[in-house]
């Protein structure tokens, strides 16, 4: 038990992508895990929330890269909470190789909700506001909303949700959202483009059998909006913004 988490991640080469890097999906895996172990480690991970009906909620991500993504095996990821708000609470990480050298950093929002109602929770209520660090250096920003499409053109695919998709709270996984989001880019895009930062913001959940359209806006060079779509009432189940680095060769 403690304020700041610390824990050590090892990774087979099946969790690498085709760069020999851990892929980018299994680094927002860690990042979570690390998440719900300090939070049962302090008495209010997901089990024990749900003995008294109630859940956490993934509402939005920021994960910047500090420097370049290193090739090992190892990782270090340490977390805590920075803030504690009506609705929303704010948990940060900072990610090392396993020589203790910060190469990313993550902030997440999250909120808690009654599982039958679907209602916010006040948080002063049901968390202890001594358990916030806030005098951590912060190595990165708040996540922010990501603004709608604005030239909005026809999806690039569509994907039907299943089993393999559904979480403990029975709607997709926001590794899942992360998967299809990265998937709207080529073969050649990921290995001519380094992620520098990625932002995303869940905004109503997708159930099993679900369908989501994937449409993607290219700002400029550099930048990209991809928003999923429920097809059945046009909802937006997420919205995501990537910065790339683009390398030479």
């Amino acid at each position: 038990m403690g304020k700041i988490g610390l824990y050590q991640y090892y990774f087979r080469p099946g969790q690498f992508d085709f760069r020999n890097r851990i892929s980018f999906v299994n680094l927002i895996n860690s990042v979570l895990e690390s998440a719900g172990k300090h939070a049962e480690e302090n008495n209010f991970g997901i089990e024990e929330l749900i003995k008294n009906g109630k859940t956490w909620i993934l509402s939005r991500i920021l994960f910047e890269f500090i420097s370049f993504q290193p090739n090992t095996q190892y990782l270090w990821i340490e977390t805590w909470v920075d803030d504690i708000q009506d609705v929303f609470t704010s948990r940060r990480f900072n990610i090392f190789d396993n020589d203790k050298n910060l190469f990313a950093s993550v902030c997440t929002n999250w909120a808690m909700i009654d599982i039958k109602s679907r209602r916010f929770l006040p948080l002063k209520k049901h968390l202890d506001l001594s358990f916030i660090t806030s005098d951590k250096e912060k190595c990165t920003d708040e996540p922010e909303k990501i603004p709608e499409l604005v030239n909005v053109t026809n999806s690039i695919r569509t994907i039907e949700t299943l089993y393999s998709d559904i979480d403990i709270n029975k709607h997709v996984t926001s590794s899942r959202y992360i998967q299809i989001i990265l998937d709207a880019f080529s073969l050649e895009h990921h290995q001519y483009n380094n992620i520098k930062k990625f932002e995303i913001n869940f905004l109503s959940e997708t159930l099993y059998g679900d369908t989501l359209s994937v449409i993607k806006e290219n700002l400029n060079e550099y930048q990209d909006i991809i928003e999923l779509q429920k097809t059945s009432d046009s909802k937006v189940a997420c919205r995501s913004r990537i910065t790339w680095n683009f390398l030479s060769s």
